[in-house]
């Protein structure tokens, strides 16, 4: 019966420290949220602390990830690679200014990328999952500086 007891005590004790490392994992987010009216919510880095490969999400609290902050990754050298939901519309001003990503997965659905989005950083490669014509109709892709190398689902060519 002690026995008993004691397994159950030490189950519960295991049970509640696994829920501590839960809760303490899921409030170490590294994305923030700005709700924007009716287009849904735009997204970008808690700080510049972040690491390894981000996913962005395709929602949050129900509504769509419709864009990227400005500012969104700045500074942030030590993300690997940054993957943008289908969805996404628009990445704002600075979103990579100062990154060290290898990496950024750019969706179809994305219609504009600001003049300053790619400024400054260590990037050297788009995955982009349309085809190169679609990235021509991309309002501001001429503005992703030279250097970077870009992979469509038809090709890959140089900026």
């Amino acid at each position: 019966m002690r026995k008993l007891k004691l397994i159950n005590i030490i189950a519960c004790i295991f049970a509640c420290l696994s829920l501590m490392f839960v809760l303490s994992a899921c409030s170490s987010e590294k994305l923030k949220y700005e709700e924007r009216g009716d287009f849904g919510y735009f997204v970008g880095a808690v700080n510049t602390d972040i690491s390894g490969e981000i996913i962005v999400p395709a929602e949050y609290n129900g509504k769509p990830v419709y864009g990227l902050i400005e500012h969104a990754f700045e500074n942030c050298k030590n993300i690997t690679k940054v993957v943008l939901p289908e969805g996404l519309k628009t990445i704002g001003y600075y979103a990579f200014k100062g990154v060290g990503s290898n990496v950024v997965v750019i969706p179809v659905s994305v219609t504009s990328i600001s003049e300053t989005s790619f400024k400054d950083n260590g990037m050297y490669r788009i995955e982009y999952n349309g085809t190169k014509e679609q990235w021509t109709q991309i309002n501001g892709y001429t503005f992703v500086p030279s250097k970077i190398h870009v992979i469509c689902v038809d090709g890959e060519f140089e900026l």
